[in-house]
């Protein structure tokens, strides 16, 4: 244990720094024994292990310098120091007001011995109060302009997590307010969480709260939310990151392509919500499974084969890359998420072609693709020549040439409270 804690214990949000006074004199010599690296070691063990243990407290690490404070703009203020022969001290120090405190971690000059990292570790545990991170979940509905899930409720199961509130095993409960946030206080942890609203399936999901630099910390998360679906409908959902700012969803049909400049399809009741161009989506198309009159259209002209929806999606903006906006296609009936697919980390391209679904029977097909050119897919058009059934989707227009109105609707500007957290969101 720490032998000495100062009366004013450091409280969060405060900024921590450990001073280390460490010997440079040259070793070994006749009159010194031991290297200087060993010296160096110790500063630079304690630096790693502040970046991996202790980066909820900000801690800065001096070496042979001393902490006079922050200026207005959270610089640290530091004067430089002579070491002492031998010295190997780590000092705690942290401001609070206009006053600095210090809590002396170990003396090797007063101890005659080495400083061990992990004890050090041990102490500061001991001494520094337990982080609580204000964590806001967005509950959000993955049909755009569509209602938001006011009052759903939001259950986190604590795995894992430092525990001064006796949490472990516990579950803590909140629910989502009129834009759809539910806000927690929660340590550094592992937590199950689980979104349950009369209007829409219930989602179950793991969340992690860590380290930033291992992609952990997350303090602003996104929960799409599936409204119930009838039988014999399913929906196609793609969102993504802040950029690009305008990625575009295409369903190909058996007799139709339906994407923003053909928004539905009545064949099969195919409908797209709406065209998202500031970023994260949702884009959503939802359609019918294919019933035995629309399957005997096909049989009519030959065209059995033609049973599949074909989803790809195309990069609009000319901002960022499909590699990086995080895009994801989901896949859901009345059963729940039956496929999830993530764009590609690799490929050169504006088109992700991503997967079929059977409109039969519900079997996936991966491609999972980025490709330079529009994918092509047949098509059966509406009441053809029977000798001139099928042909290309590229003919029913093309993505790459496709010009898009400067106005958006309403419903494709609404944005709930996303634009207040630009940046901050995750998909």
């Amino acid at each position: 244990m720490c032998p000495f804690v100062s009366p004013l214990r450091p409280t969060f949000p405060t900024r921590l720094v450990l001073q280390v006074e460490y010997c440079t004199a040259e070793r070994p010599t006749a009159s010194l024994r031991g290297s200087t690296e060993q010296y160096l070691k110790i500063l630079e063990e304690l630096k790693e292990r502040c970046r991996t243990s202790f980066w909820e407290y900000n801690t800065r690490v001096l070496g042979n310098s001393r902490f006079e404070g922050w200026t207005s703009s959270r610089v640290a203020v530091t004067k430089p120091i002579r070491p002492r022969i031998g010295a190997c001290e780590i000092t705690l120090s942290w401001q609070h007001l206009s006053n600095i405190y210090s809590v002396n971690i170990h003396s090797k000059v007063s101890s005659r011995r080495w400083p061990s990292v992990d004890a050090i570790t041990s102490d500061l545990h001991n001494l520094l109060p337990v982080q609580y991170h204000e964590i806001r979940f967005l509950l959000q509905n993955t049909t755009a302009g569509g209602v938001i899930p006011q009052g759903g409720k939001l259950t986190l199961n604590v795995i894992q997590a430092l525990d001064p509130l006796k949490l472990l095993g516990k579950t803590l409960e909140g629910y989502a307010g009129v834009d759809g946030l539910v806000t927690v206080n929660i340590p550094a942890g592992s937590y199950t969480a689980t979104i349950q609203h009369d209007l829409f399936e219930t989602e179950t999901l793991s969340y992690e709260l860590g380290p930033p630099e291992q992609g952990l910390y997350e303090p602003f998360k996104r929960i799409m939310l599936h409204s119930k679906i009838v039988p014999g409908r399913v929906k196609i959902v793609l969102i993504w990151g802040a950029q690009p700012a305008d990625l575009d969803l295409f369903v190909v049909t058996p007799f139709a392509k339906v994407y923003h400049a053909c928004k539905q399809d009545h064949s099969l009741e195919c409908l797209l919500d709406s065209d998202m161009r500031s970023g994260y989506g949702p884009e959503t198309v939802t359609l019918s499974l294919m019933d035995d009159e629309a399957y005997g259209t096909l049989l009519m002209y030959g065209a059995s084969h033609l049973t599949k929806a074909h989803i790809y999606v195309h990069q609009h903006s000319t901002d960022s890359s499909l590699p990086s906006s995080n895009a994801v296609l989901q896949v859901i009936t009345e059963d729940g998420v039956i496929h999830k697919s993530h764009v590609p980390s690799r490929g050169i391209g504006n088109f992700w072609d991503a997967f079929s679904v059977d409109l039969r029977d519900l079997n996936i097909e991966v491609r999972e693709k980025i490709t330079p050119s529009e994918p092509s897919f047949e098509v059966l058009r509406g009441n053809p020549d029977p000798q001139i059934v099928m042909s290309s989707s590229k003919e029913l227009g093309m993505a790459m040439y496709e010009t898009k109105p400067d106005e958006m609707t309403s419903q494709e500007k609404s944005r709930s409270v996303l634009a207040a957290h630009e940046g901050f969101i995750s998909v």
